[in-house]
């Protein structure tokens, strides 16, 4: 990368605008005059910030154009590649293990610290709608936290630990505005 692509890069890791990560190395990649932009390149990062932003597909492709030399001798890059792995193969309980599996660079620790967050809050949200109740020890391997951490996080969300000390029931969210709407305007359809 050029400087100018540099400072590009590290003004949006600075300004902690996660989300735009892969956009700007995905520019870069494509405006760039090297034959080769993928021997000299933040690959793990790339590869992570197509994760973090949920575009699994895009990270396969990426994950695809870089040279077998880089990947066989880049051990970031494998572990990124591992966290892409478990995200595709919806592997809760690996999540945590292959984010935390790996002394990360610092540009590269400060998109996983916050990916970990989003993932955790998605599992979440995913336990909301799929669960009414569930094993106090089944959520914590779900969201990669200790029983007593998970217990904490539940109550966060507003959920009630039952009298057994090892069920919590989930409460469900509110329907959003949204939803409301949309059923009522269903009714009136028929």
């Amino acid at each position: 990368m050029i400087e100018e692509e540099e400072v590009r890069l590290r003004s949006v890791l600075e300004s902690g605008r996660l989300d735009q990560v892969a956009g700007v190395l995905d520019d870069i990649e494509i405006q760039s005059q090297d034959p080769q932009p993928l021997l000299n390149w933040p690959h793990a990062l790339h590869l992570l910030a197509h994760a973090y932003n949920l575009n699994l597909e895009e990270g396969r492709f990426l994950w695809k154009r870089i040279p077998e030399s880089v990947k066989q001798g880049n051990t970031e890059l494998q572990s990124a590649f591992r966290v892409l792995g478990v995200l595709w193969n919806r592997q809760y309980e690996c999540y945590w293990p292959a984010l935390s599996g790996h002394q990360w660079s610092p540009d590269v620790k400060a998109l996983v610290d916050e990916l970990t967050i989003r993932l955790r809050n998605r599992v979440v949200d995913l336990v909301c709608h799929a669960y009414s109740t569930i094993f106090v020890a089944k959520f914590a391997g779900f969201v990669g936290l200790t029983e007593k951490q998970a217990i904490a996080r539940a109550q966060e969300a507003g959920w009630e630990l039952l009298r057994d000390k090892k069920t919590l029931k989930v409460k469900r969210p509110a329907p959003s505005a949204m939803a409301r709407d949309g059923f009522k305007n269903l009714q009136q359809l028929t």
